[in-house]
């Protein structure tokens, strides 16, 4: 700005000196504009030169020593983006403020300021007119603040964490300072570092200096130094906030040292008050990766906390000590189920200051801001101000929980091996074939969480059955889908099943489901694995994969893309019979970002049109790379496409992972070297073997051509519980009373089945060494 105003001076002095002197004399005006434009030159290169001095030794800054401390270097290696931040942190954290900057923190009517006084940190919020913090150059500020809460006189040497941030406009800046001096009630600040920070979680409000609640016919409240617990009063401004100021600081020397201050966002009462009163746990999001809070008190262990009431200029300010690992370690299944967190740490406050209604005379407007609705105590199911806007400003938001739907989801997965009701919320047809039913809990509990890929099993009662259908299904929603399972489902032409969800099952019908399980599931992190991934799905294969494709594209809002590159290739007969294509295309949109490549690609096949995936195909959607494969479909496809991709595009069989739907199992060749060994497993029986149903009451002769002991008890009459027929669900988990039995010749079992003497009988068979027992007896 000093710039532009600078070099337009110039230019209209210049031109005036010309028009001024050219009427009496052109030579004389000549002459003048000559020297005019010696003098601009020379002020240009003295610009000039003290820009390249600037950047000079801002490049000296940045590559002598890394911009962060081991402590933010700790939680960089944690995420797995510690060289990615080292490069990017040595591009934009600085020694003077840009001119951007620098008009930013003029304009703003408050200042949010970590410090730490009295081996006590603090977190205060400065005010006053827009401009009472004055940048006087690049690298310093003149503050005149006309008030701060908490209040504190800066001693010369204080260093500040300095946030500056535009509530309405969702913009932050911040500075590493120290306090010069004070002079005639002007601060004078240092600028020690300076970067600017992305919005995530912050809600919208407009502030103005001037303003503020309190007032009135109330008389007011004195200003409170002394609590040690948290009353009602600064329970309740606590428990309904959506935002609050973090400081933090590390005392001693050097470019990484000194004091912070930032800014924590969430759904209202994202924030967890324990019983004790002392206590808050805060759950921490996916931030900008720079990890300066948590860096501090790593190194630091203490902080201050600040809560605002926007509404009436009411402010809490709490000092205390911070635990980052012990409280998340004992509630890890409280942490698990809470969307979005990726940790927690718990505040410890020492002292609380309460400060009155009208104490920060800021008057700050919602924009769409969230507030609870009438009569609803469910945080998620909350509604917009008035004036409308979305109800969750930022994106980021969305994709975060709260404290309640955390503890549902903890008592969910407590229950994960137990039968529990759902009811049917809706159900829609994704094709002429395929129905999806959205499953909600209707025990009080909430959903179990579940990897993007993983089934539950369904208990199905039908008045024309006996005795219940037990089926597993595919999870098609995905793990940030709050609420529900969806499950997509074709209707076979001889399924009993499917024939009676798509015929019998509508909305409010009740359901017994199991939590989900499985081991085909996809993770989305780039940190966890930097391969793209490529899903390739055969007709109902889909399931799963539009699961992957909704998990890669929510992870990647709420991570700023950080996320894995993901191909989605779909194979279908026809238009008609193809699920999701609108959906797809829909996740591919969301994931499209105008500077960069897209991290979604979308492709949808129909063999009748396209034939059959080929060699030629793939070829021409992959660019050449290393790739990670899941194959799903029919068993058939399955195999098919495992053949396409190990024989002739030469992909590793580790590089492949699938799961197909019917009663074959998919053929691999193992790569060349690999040192896994299969489990070694007895010969089966050759001859017939007398099997023994103990429950039914039911003995038969067993021959190695009627199949697996799933296959040959329902030969018999009998309806067992199965699920995918192939050793992945435990569905069939039957236990044994006598005898022997083998997998050989089939997959072993995928999953631990927790029973010595417990088999699945969907890939079992007789032994031929009985172990001495007169028939195989099954309690079945």
């Amino acid at each position: 700005l000093w710039w532009r105003r600078s070099t337009r001076k110039r230019v209209e002095d210049a031109a005036w000196t010309w028009a001024r002197c050219f009427i009496p004399s052109r030579k004389k005006g000549l002459r003048a504009f000559a020297r005019s434009q010696e003098q601009s030159k020379k002020m240009c290169e003295a610009v000039v030169e003290a820009e390249h001095a600037k950047r000079v030794e801002d490049a000296a800054f940045a590559w002598a020593a890394s911009p962060f401390h081991d402590g933010e270097q700790r939680f960089q290696t944690e995420r797995g983006v510690r060289q990615t931040m080292e490069t990017f942190g040595r591009k934009v954290i600085r020694k003077y403020m840009l001119p951007v900057h620098s008009q930013f923190f003029g304009e703003q009517p408050f200042l949010i300021v970590g410090y730490e006084i009295d081996d006590e940190p603090w977190c205060s919020i400065l005010f006053g007119p827009p401009g009472f913090a004055r940048p006087t150059d690049t690298v310093s500020l003149d503050v005149t603040p006309a008030g701060a809460v908490p209040p504190f006189d800066p001693p010369a040497g204080l260093r500040l964490g300095v946030l500056g941030v535009d509530l309405a406009a969702r913009r932050r800046n911040r500075l590493n300072t120290t306090v010069l001096g004070v002079c005639d009630g002007v601060w004078k600040v240092g600028v020690d570092q300076t970067f600017g920070n992305c919005p995530q979680y912050i809600q919208r409000r407009a502030a103005t200096f001037g303003g503020g609640g309190g007032g009135g016919d109330t008389p007011p409240e004195e200003v409170v130094d002394t609590l040690a617990a948290l009353g009602a009063r600064e329970r309740a401004l606590v428990e309904r906030a959506d935002t609050f100021f973090v400081a933090s600081c590390l005392p001693g020397e050097g470019p990484t040292r000194g004091a912070d201050a930032s800014i924590r966002g969430g759904r209202p009462g994202f924030v967890k008050i324990l019983d004790d009163g002392t206590t808050l746990v805060v759950p921490e999001f996916v931030g900008n990766n720079h990890f300066n809070t948590l860096g501090n008190f790593a190194k630091h262990p203490k902080g201050a906390l600040l809560f605002l009431d926007f509404d009436t200029g009411a402010a809490l300010a709490l000092t205390g000590t911070v635990d980052l690992d012990q409280w998340s370690t004992e509630h890890e299944d409280l942490i698990k189920g809470f969307r979005g967190c990726e940790r927690a740490w718990a505040f410890k406050l020492t002292k609380a200051r309460w400060f009155p209604p009208g104490s920060v005379p800021i008057a700050f407007t919602p924009e769409g801001v969230v507030v609870a609705s009438e009569g609803n105590e469910d945080p998620a199911a909350a509604s917009t101000t008035e004036g409308g806007g979305p109800p969750f400003v930022s994106p980021n938001l969305a994709a975060t929980g709260s404290w309640p739907e955390a503890a549902a989801a903890a008592a969910a997965a407590a229950k994960a091996a137990a039968w529990r009701p759902f009811r049917v919320a809706k159900t829609v047809a994704e094709s002429t074939v395929v129905k999806s039913f959205f499953l909600e809990p209707a025990d009080g509990a909430g959903v179990a969480p579940f990897l993007a890929g993983q089934y539950v099993t369904l208990r199905l009662s039908s008045p024309d059955r006996d005795k219940p259908l037990v089926r597993t299904y595919t999870v098609s929603s995905a793990p940030g889908d709050a609420g529900s399972y969806r499950i997509s489902v074709k209707k076979e032409p001889h399924g009993a099943a499917s024939s009676f969800l798509h015929d019998h099952v509508h909305a409010s019908t009740m359901i017994d489901v199991k939590a989900p399980r499985g081991e085909f599931f996809l993770r989305a992190d780039a940190a966890q694995n930097k391969r793209p991934a490529v899903l390739l799905a055969g007709g109902i294969g889909v399931t799963p994969m539009i699961s992957m494709l909704r998990h890669v594209v929510h992870e990647g809002l709420r991570t700023r893309w950080s996320v894995r590159k993901t191909y989605f290739v779909h194979v279908s007969h026809d238009a008609e019979t193809e699920a999701f294509r609108e959906e797809a295309a829909q996740l591919a949109a969301e994931a499209k970002r105008t500077d960069r490549e897209p991290l979604v690609v979308v492709h949808s096949l129909l063999s009748s049109v396209d034939g059959r995936l080929s060699k030629a195909t793939l070829q021409k959607i992959l660019p050449l790379d290393a790739y990670e494969f899941y194959v799903c479909g029919p068993s058939g496809f399955v195999q098919a496409a495992y053949d396409l991709l190990r024989h002739e595009l030469g992909v590793r069989d580790g590089d492949i992972r699938s799961e197909a739907f019917g009663p074959s199992a998919l053929q691999r060749v193992p790569d060349a070297g690999a040192t896994e060994a299969a489990v070694p497993q007895p010969p089966a029986a050759t001859e017939a073997v007398a099997v023994k149903f103990a429950k039914s009451h039911v003995e038969q002769l067993w021959t190695p051509a009627q199949g697996t002991l799933l296959e040959f008890a329902e030969a018999h009459g009998l309806q067992p519980d199965y699920g995918c027929r192939l050793g992945n669900c435990g569905t069939c988990k039957t236990k044994l009373l006598a005898g022997a039995v083998t997998y050989d010749g089939h997959a072993a079992p995928a999953i631990d089945l927790e029973d010595a003497h417990a088999c699945l009988i969907c890939q079992a068979v007789p032994a031929a060494d009985q172990a001495g027992a007169p028939m195989l007896e099954l309690d079945l």
